[in-house]
């Protein structure tokens, strides 16, 4: 997954959050956010090895695929934009082909 992370930042997530779901309301689909628990199930942490502190999860996720083969292993995490919610977030199997969100310095 080379993706990187939009959410991370303390203080502007709620902002950042709601700027790109008003800007995919009706564009939009699924993106990778750059956040995985490849390394310890359960443990959930941004592509530059920074824990999450903020959760933005669907109710009853992560589910790691609930266990279901058909699923596969669930150790990224996307948001789906087309539900009208922050809480957007869903684990889904790394191999699943998605757009992706890249973190970038604001320039004035």
């Amino acid at each position: 997954m080379d993706s990187s992370v939009l959410f991370r930042r303390e203080g502007n997530s709620d902002v950042t959050t709601t700027l790109l779901l008003l800007w995919c309301h009706t564009s939009c689909t699924w993106w990778w956010i750059g956040l995985t628990d490849r390394e310890e199930e359960g443990t959930w942490k941004w592509i530059d090895g920074a824990l999450l502190t903020q959760r933005y999860w669907e109710t009853k996720q992560p589910d790691n695929g609930i266990g279901d083969t058909m699923w596969g292993e669930e150790d990224c995490a996307h948001i789906r934009t087309q539900k009208k919610t922050k809480n957007n977030w869903n684990d889904l199997s790394c191999d699943a082909s998605l757009h992706w969100i890249c973190e970038k310095m604001a320039q004035c």
